[in-house]
């Protein structure tokens, strides 16, 4: 019983650091109009899906948040969401963005190593191919080791 106990104590202590680290954001952004959401981030799991409401609502979970900056911004063209991990803690930090827009949003999503999700989506979709980096050789051509 006393194991049982111990290991009930280690469990919840870590769920309760993991739920220190974990930080949870929302953000809204009225809107009239069609517009552009835009969203750039980097190893995080997107989910973007659309609804009749006209708001932009977008929710970062952030887990060690003390490894992401955020910036977001709203004018008459669009909304913008810009999420990078710091230089030496990010590599630490993961991310999830939820972001529900109005049907009418044009998605504008500059994503690096990152999944995605779309749900309640109509229309085309286009991704480009991946465009693939030149192999830069360690030595010049002919020498040899």
């Amino acid at each position: 019983m006393q194991k049982l106990n111990t290991l009930w104590q280690l469990v919840n202590t870590a769920a309760a650091m993991r739920d220190l680290a974990q930080h949870t954001k929302k953000y809204y952004f009225p809107v009239t109009g069609p517009l552009t959401f835009y969203l750039r981030t980097e190893n995080a799991a997107v989910h973007i899906s659309r609804w009749n409401r006209p708001m932009i609502e977008v929710i970062t979970i952030l887990q060690g948040s003390f490894g992401w900056r955020i910036a977001t911004e709203q004018d008459e063209a669009g909304v913008y969401v810009a999420a990078a991990r710091r230089l030496l803690v990010g590599g630490l930090a993961s991310a999830r963005f939820e972001a529900r827009v109005p049907r009418d949003t044009h998605l504008a999503l500059n994503l690096t190593d990152s999944s995605l999700l779309l749900t309640n989506i109509d229309g085309k979709i286009e991704i480009p191919p991946q465009v693939q980096s030149q192999t830069v050789p360690l030595l010049p051509e002919g020498q040899e080791t």
